[in-house]
């Protein structure tokens, strides 16, 4: 087996490379983070999320147009349900 000395070598590598790579990760993260616009498409992410949210919307309208359920969720029973046209909702 190995002794104590050389097993606290091999842990202490470990540790020294981890850290390594939870920094170079927070790097990454944080380049993300800071970045304004989207890498893809130019746009900025307030507006990126102002028309997913107005898509959203139009998505659920054109739904409730039709007479068809709309899936969600109750926070406080925590149980997803659907959501019909006139208001009623059937829990699943």
């Amino acid at each position: 087996m190995y002794d104590n000395r050389q097993m606290n070598r091999w842990d202490n590598m470990y540790r020294k490379i981890n850290s390594k790579k939870r920094y170079k990760r927070s790097l990454i993260i944080n380049n993300i983070m800071e970045n304004d616009y989207d890498s893809m498409c130019g746009i900025a992410d307030q507006d990126m999320t102002r028309l997913f949210r107005e898509s959203v919307k139009a998505s659920i309208k054109e739904k409730w147009d039709k007479g068809l359920p709309v899936a969600r969720y109750d926070m406080i029973l925590k149980k997803a349900y659907l959501e019909w046209p006139d208001g009623r909702r059937e829990y699943i």
